[in-house]
């Protein structure tokens, strides 16, 4: 006679073997049916291109002017009559004449003098009354510069500054290690804020004034609320993490209520109903290098490059509006790397072609 209680176990073995087996199982479908989800809203932010898009090539241009070395930053003029088109601070910086889109010209060219150090990117503003310009490198510190001129009026000679904002006569620098707060009639530090060292060759951070009380910083610890209203003892107020990468530049809408911030795959957006606590809001991914964007009326003008030599990528630009739906993108088949400002209704391109800069409009 069989025992009743062996089927009882056998039950009770194949049970436990059930839910070794299809438990775990039915957690992976779950979790893999999640990272679809998942995927499938990234791709949908993916630009996906079609045959309305526009292939530029230098011959296209219906006004250029060359410069003989690489571009690494537009900067339009107050008065948009001039494009600052800096170079790394091994090369210089160019200005360019653009009162008459039809018919740019070459200003001025400035070197800057030979040197042994490793090449970075330069960061320029001009003053509110157009009589200087202020440049910084994690090599030059900050050269004060005649607008007039373009002679070296003054020099703050401190290294790891790769950005710069500027608030009535006052600087503040991004640094390796923060930010410092500067004098620009006397060129002397007046504060710092310290923070987490956050130095890299390309998401260095960036700085960007709100108001006369409140400034924004970001580098690998967050995107930092700082309080400014007294330059010599800047205050943390709060850090925002939310989506926050490394960034390489901050820039604000023209009425002051969205931020935008780009890191190498995109660029967040930020709501700034509160701008003591910015909220994340959308993003824009692409499978290029976003090395930097332009932000005018609305508009946004997002540069998409190469990861290094072997990508096969076709360097261009996405035209989007704020809320990041392409209305047209440009491809340039023949660039190493490529970039643009918006003028008024105009996109000025620019082309780098080896070791040389086109830049121009069509």
């Amino acid at each position: 006679m069989q025992n009743p209680n062996n089927g009882l176990k056998k039950r009770s073995i194949f049970l436990i073997f059930l839910i070794i087996i299809i438990v775990p199982l039915i957690f992976m479908i779950l979790k893999y049916d999640k990272n679809e989800e998942k995927l499938v809203k990234v791709q949908k932010k993916e630009i996906v291109f079609d045959g309305s898009d526009e292939q530029i090539y230098r011959k296209d241009f219906k006004s250029s002017v060359k410069i003989p070395f690489e571009v690494r930053k537009m900067i339009i003029s107050h008065d948009k009559t001039k494009l600052f088109a800096l170079g790394h601070d091994r090369d210089g910086f160019a200005v360019v004449d653009i009162s008459k889109l039809s018919n740019l010209k070459i200003e001025k060219i400035y070197y800057y003098p030979k040197a042994k150090y490793s090449v970075e990117d330069t960061d320029m503003k001009e003053s509110k009354d157009g009589k200087f310009l202020y440049l910084v490198s994690p090599n030059l510190g900050v050269l004060k510069f005649n607008a007039k001129t373009y002679e070296i009026v003054g020099k703050f000679s401190e290294k790891f500054i790769s950005k710069i904002t500027l608030l009535d006569d006052i600087a503040f620098l991004k640094h390796k290690d923060g930010l410092f707060s500067l004098n620009l009639k006397t060129m002397e530090k007046i504060g710092e804020f310290k923070t987490c060292q956050s130095y890299n060759f390309i998401e260095k951070g960036d700085i960007l004034v709100f108001d006369k009380n409140t400034a924004y910083m970001s580098d690998f610890c967050g995107l930092h609320i700082l309080d400014i209203k007294n330059p010599d003892k800047i205050k943390e107020i709060s850090v925002v993490k939310d989506k926050i990468n490394p960034s390489i530049s901050l820039k604000i809408s023209q009425d002051k209520k969205t931020l935008f911030e780009n890191s190498l795959d995109g660029i967040n957006k930020y709501d700034l109903s509160n701008p003591l606590k910015p909220l994340f809001l959308d993003e824009y991914v692409t499978n290029a290098r976003v090395y930097n964007f332009h932000l005018s009326r609305g508009l946004i003008l997002a540069n998409r490059n190469k990861d290094g030599k072997d990508d096969v990528l076709v360097p261009g630009l996405d035209l989007l509006n704020s809320d990041f739906v392409v209305i047209k993108s440009y491809f340039m088949p023949e660039a190493r790397v490529v970039d643009g400002v918006i003028l008024n209704d105009e996109i000025i391109f620019k082309i780098d072609v080896g070791f040389d800069a086109f830049i121009g409009t069509i």
